[in-house]
């Protein structure tokens, strides 16, 4: 079932951009918040982590105990994570809920406890967090979370949590305009904290360079494009191609006909400025590895110069089986648990982050059409691109 997007709301004096899909045929209300935030820096991203793991600890108005029964019955998500270039709330509740449900994300975001006690604990635990060599892949930044201090982490909250920053997205079981109403009762009263969200630093966060596993894995960075470049379509199909499912070209080239990998994606990667192509494989550690990043990406572009039409039929057939039928397959990994799930939560989040971050309301129809209309030679071209520009990162296994 396709979720269409209305228009976007956009009330004057409402707070923060709204986006509401009434849907008859749902069991369940789904309130989605993404908090933007521009390129994080070596002291705003811990930050980030830490807010995400203590944001429902409570608010001034509603305990943790009540927050966590705040789903009950409904089995819908309840939860704050991070995202490479935002901060995504996600709140399941019955539909008798709904206004509940809006009062609530508005208190956690006005008025979050944010306990001492709790902040030390996760600062203490993060460090420890046993991720997997391809998680570390994906996001190898090393964070020090020894920076975070709770009342700098309240007053960035307060900094962060603001209207130009706030993407909301409501779907289910209500009649039109009605969770509209709800948001602007709740948020009647809200002011912006006076000082903006800013970042002062430019310096990246630096990488992490050895594993804890006796896994090697090697990364082809590519260069970040906006999410307005008018080839994101063309950008999309490509990575299609080059990294979803058994007959895409890195199975097909680095598993398959050179031998060098058993893990292997091709992806778009969320940042403050867009995205970022990106080529990850796990390999062996062996003496050789210094060399495998330019063989593999010279093997790509080789294979690439040999697309055919059937290469571009199949890409967008597995686009189709993404967007239209639920493939947990997609390659624009928008969180850092993976593909974006074709669930409503799923759906409902698109219609919250897609507005803001690609500058038009998320319409899967229209976009596939846009998919459709790429032709071969573009295709192998931006596929070729984001390779022949690729930066090797490799992160060497025990």
């Amino acid at each position: 079932m396709i979720l269409e997007l209305a228009a976007l709301t956009l009330v004057p004096g409402f707070w923060g951009r709204f986006v509401e899909l009434p849907d008859p045929t749902a069991s369940m209300v789904v309130i989605e918040a993404v908090v933007f935030h521009p390129k994080a820096g070596p002291y705003d991203q811990p930050m980030l982590e830490v807010l995400a793991r203590t944001l429902f600890e409570g608010t001034d108005t509603y305990p943790r105990d009540e927050l966590r029964r705040l789903s009950l019955g409904s089995g819908g998500p309840l939860r704050c994570s991070t995202m490479p270039d935002a901060l995504r709330i996600e709140i399941g509740v019955s539909p008798d809920r709904l206004a509940k449900g809006l009062a609530v994300l508005r208190s956690l975001l006005t008025e979050p406890l944010l306990p001492d006690a709790v902040v030390e604990r996760v600062k203490a635990e993060l460090p420890f967090a046993n991720r997997s060599p391809w998680a570390e892949a994906q996001q190898p930044e090393v964070l020090n979370f020894g920076l975070v201090r709770q009342p700098d982490l309240a007053r960035f909250s307060r900094r962060l949590f603001r209207s130009n920053h706030l993407s909301v997205a409501v779907s289910g079981p209500f009649r039109p305009n009605e969770a509209r109403d709800a948001w602007m009762r709740a948020t009647s009263d809200w002011q912006d904290d006076p000082v903006d969200f800013s970042t002062p630093e430019a310096a990246n966060l630096p990488e992490q360079k050895r594993h804890s596993k006796a896994v090697t894995t090697i990364e082809l960075r590519g260069t970040e494009f906006s999410a307005a470049d008018t080839t994101v379509p063309a950008k999309v199909l490509a990575a299609f191609a080059l990294g979803v499912g058994k007959q895409s070209a890195v199975f097909r080239v680095l598993r398959e006909r050179l031998r060098l990998s058993y893990r292997q994606e091709a992806f778009l990667w969320p940042t403050a400025g867009g995205f970022v192509p990106r080529v990850v494989f796990a390999v062996k550690p062996s003496e050789r590895e210094g060399d495998l990043g330019a063989k593999a990406a010279d093997a790509l572009r080789k294979d690439v110069a040999s697309w055919t039409e059937t290469d571009r039929q199949r890409a967008f057939a597995m686009a189709e089986a993404v967007f239209e039928r639920g493939l947990d397959l997609n390659p624009m990994h928008l969180s850092l648990l993976g593909p974006q799930a074709n669930s409503q939560d799923g759906r409902t989040f698109l219609a919250a982050y897609w507005p803001v971050k690609m500058g038009s309301p998320w319409n899967e129809r229209r976009f596939m059409a846009s998919l459709r209309a790429v032709s071969l030679e573009t295709m192998r071209s931006e596929a070729d691109a984001s390779l022949a520009t690729a930066k090797v990162y490799t992160i060497s296994g025990l």
